[in-house]
């Protein structure tokens, strides 16, 4: 076996996601009703914006 081909299996399978197109990704995804590829590592970023802003007064 090759070694990518290996590494993708061991992620597929420890991390529980699907090995496919992303066609097929998709058509999995909706039948379970859940996300079954890798997402983005860390944190959703914060929007910046005057909600986070306060402002003082004298």
């Amino acid at each position: 076996m090759r070694p990518r081909l290996v590494g993708q299996t061991r992620t597929g399978t420890n991390g529980g996601f699907v090995l496919g197109t992303e066609r097929f990704q998709k058509e999995i995804a909706a039948m379970l009703g859940r996300r079954i590829w890798r997402g983005s590592p860390g944190r959703p970023i914060k929007s910046v914006g005057n909600a986070g802003q306060q402002e003082f007064e004298r």
